[in-house]
């Protein structure tokens, strides 16, 4: 048995370092202006998403992650018989905090 850490995609570690200490990441979500559907921040490119931030007349949006998803990423450590540490943005700042709580529950 091992400790895994779980952290959100606003710890920024490269992919390499998530790589080598096998940590997993939930991803919130961004939604930039006219579009439908909010894209997962793991996904964007970064370059491209800056760009269309500084043509954008207003500030993108992020919102926490799902439930389901959060409850994934939690079950895959915990069905391995490891243990699990949750490392996520401040509740002050996302409800990111709070999905882990309710998950933990």
């Amino acid at each position: 048995m091992s400790v895994k850490l779980v952290t959100d995609s606003t710890s920024y570690i490269s992919p390499e370092l998530l790589k080598r200490y096998d940590i997993g990441v939930i991803s919130l979500s961004v939604l930039m202006e006219g579009e439908e559907e909010a894209a997962r921040e793991v996904d964007l490119d970064y370059d491209s998403f800056y760009n269309r931030m500084a043509q954008a007349k207003e500030i993108p949006t992020s919102s926490q992650p799902s439930i389901a998803e959060m409850n994934q990423a939690f079950e895959k450590v915990l069905q391995q018989g490891d243990d699990l540490v949750v490392v996520v943005i401040s509740s002050k700042m996302s409800g990111t905090y709070s999905t882990a709580n309710v998950v933990k529950e």
